[in-house]
């Protein structure tokens, strides 16, 4: 039987014969330990199949449209994974801004997405900064905050009516050479799981309206490039 302070007094030859069976008991739970492993092992594996799940679908929404454009003394280079690359001499001499347009399908959701692809370093609300938020040309009005290199969440609920713009923020005085943004717009929920940058690619409902007509995969809002815009 058990003392008062946990300890346990055999006082019969009956309770003595049932002590092999009470440590068979205990080497069968030990020994069922390395189930534990297996699973974190399990779970490993299958949350590396859903990250590769998600970055080779349709991850990324924002199907911009930009060409590589000079202005004035900073250049906007698009490269060919839909990221873009700043090069300067110096300091901008005054604010510059480039303007990535994209309108969205009507089967995207509204919902939490997370913007994100400004470099590490950004910043908001100082004299000099680069950034990059996202505007909703129809309605001007701003749609985000700024990302400033950690992605930005934000509550969404997509117009396939408007136009807008993944807008890359350079302000004067700062100098943006070598500077790579790398828009993107995504669910939080795909986001949290996985916040590698991938281009965009159409969902399996923009491929089947594609298919059927009703969709183009071209971006169908000609750009409204500005220079510069209104403080944000």
């Amino acid at each position: 039987m058990a003392t008062d302070d946990g300890r346990m007094e055999f006082s019969t030859a009956d309770q003595i014969d049932r002590l092999p069976g009470r440590v068979d008991a205990l080497e069968a739970i030990v020994s069922n330990i390395p189930i534990t492993y297996q699973t974190i092992d399990n779970a490993n594996t299958q949350n590396a199949a859903l990250v590769q799940l998600i970055d080779t679908g349709a991850k990324n929404v924002a199907n911009w449209d930009a060409s590589t454009e000079t202005i004035t003394d900073v250049t906007f280079t698009v490269n060919a994974d839909k990221t873009v690359t700043t090069t300067a001499s110096g300091a901008a001499a005054a604010r510059r801004q480039k303007a990535l347009v994209f309108t969205v399908p009507a089967s995207l959701p509204a919902g939490t997405y997370v913007l994100s692809g400004c470099p590490l370093g950004g910043a908001s609300g100082s004299t000099t900064y680069y950034c990059l938020y996202i505007w909703d040309n129809t309605s001007n009005s701003r749609v985000s905050q700024n990302d400033t290199g950690n992605g930005v969440e934000f509550e969404w609920t997509p117009n396939p009516a408007h136009s807008y713009n993944l807008t890359i923020d350079i302000r004067s005085g700062t100098n943006p050479n070598g500077l790579t943004f790398k828009p993107m717009i995504c669910a939080k929920a795909a986001y949290d799981i996985s916040p590698k940058f991938v281009q965009y690619a159409p969902s399996n409902r923009e491929l089947y309206d594609m298919i059927n007509g009703t969709r183009s995969l071209s971006v169908s809002a000609a750009p409204q490039e500005r220079t510069e815009e209104v403080e944000r």
